[in-house]
């Protein structure tokens, strides 16, 4: 669960890029604004997969 993944960042996150592009993309805040005010991610668990493993920020979460 992408949610689940994203908890400790602060709140709850929802995928707003093209799944079927499967890895890095935009994600947005669906939680606490004050927590998690959204950026951009890329995976970096299993690529194959695309949602799902680890991710990291590649973005300005400030």
């Amino acid at each position: 669960d992408q949610g689940d993944q994203m908890e400790e960042d602060g709140g709850e996150w929802e995928w707003i890029y093209d799944e079927e592009e499967g890895v890095g993309g935009e994600w947005e805040s669906i939680g606490d604004e004050e927590e998690g005010v959204g950026g951009e991610w890329e995976s970096i668990g299993d690529e194959e997969e695309g949602v799902g493993g680890e991710w990291e920020s590649i973005g300005d979460m400030e």
